[in-house]
């Protein structure tokens, strides 16, 4: 049986032995208190980056998804330009709304067949309906078709829509009849590249839009400015659900037959009551 009792020697022996165990006890918690620290550090390090690129990532998604701007306050971020009543009898203007009329909106490209066509049978009706302040007329010009005459055209009427509204439906209507048709009649053919600026500005002038917009006019289609916009307007044509061109709609209802009357018929039925539509040539400012 082991004494109850230890020698002085046993119990320095004893003693060494407890100091010992304490130094190894907190060795490994001094070791595990640097672990957790260091662990501790990198873990902020890494929530600090993550936060970063978060920023980084979400600023870069908002720059991917952020619309295209408009070009004018007259153009709609997603390329509509609305066509009222002029400031004098019978005239229009670009950024203008006859308020509670009906809404006749048009997608149409300057090389589209079906669009020549529909604007010879409705074209200045429609604006001349807008310039009495029977209907708001809104126009989509686009270049789905990849037409460079086309292409120059809608951008010239982004411009003339700001620079020279109560001049932009003579413009869009004027360009479809000495341009767009004589090319579908085989009577002229496709401008080259190098007189698509010098056409549009032809037109511009016919219709009396001002030397201080058409220098304007000309500086803008030589740097190609609204050409992401018109790439913009094209996507939320298709985005919309739009298949090609010319569409229309009415109070944003699709018109899926506007051939032969059918447009004013419809458009008719809308209003409420005949619509006298002249087929002249929209009438601007004078002097």
């Amino acid at each position: 049986m082991n004494s109850p009792y230890l020698t002085k020697q046993q119990r320095q022996q004893q003693a060494r032995e407890k100091a010992r165990l304490l130094q190894q006890a907190e060795a490994k918690r001094a070791r595990r208190t640097r672990l957790f620290v260091a662990l501790g550090s990198s873990f902020a390090v890494i929530l600090v980056v993550a936060a970063v690129a978060f920023v980084i990532w979400n600023g870069t998604k908002k720059e991917e998804v952020k619309p295209e701007a408009s070009p004018s306050a007259n153009v709609s971020a997603d390329g509509v330009i609305s066509v009222g009543k002029g400031s004098s009898e019978g005239t229009t203007r670009a950024g203008a709304k006859n308020a509670d009329k009906p809404r006749v909106r048009i997608y149409s490209d300057y090389a589209c067949t079906h669009c020549n066509d529909l604007e010879k049978e409705y074209g200045n009706k429609l604006v001349n309906l807008a310039g009495k302040g029977e209907i708001t007329l809104e126009i989509v010009p686009l270049s789905v078709l990849q037409q460079k005459f086309s292409d120059v055209a809608s951008q010239a009427d982004y411009y003339i829509a700001e620079k020279a509204p109560q001049y932009y439906a003579a413009f869009h209507t004027k360009y479809f009849a000495d341009v767009s048709a004589p090319i579908f009649a085989r009577k002229k053919g496709i401008p080259s590249e190098s007189q698509h600026k010098k056409v549009a500005l032809d037109v511009a002038k016919k219709v009396g839009v001002p030397d201080n917009v058409l220098k304007g006019l000309n500086s803008a289609l030589s740097e190609n400015r609204y050409a992401s916009f018109l790439q913009h307007a094209a996507k939320k044509f298709a985005d919309a659900g739009h298949q090609g061109t010319p569409t229309v709609t009415i109070n944003g209802k699709r018109l899926e037959d506007w051939t032969e009357g059918k447009l004013l018929t419809e458009l008719e039925k809308v209003a409420g009551h005949k619509l006298e539509a002249s087929d002249a040539e929209p009438a601007t400012p004078k002097g």
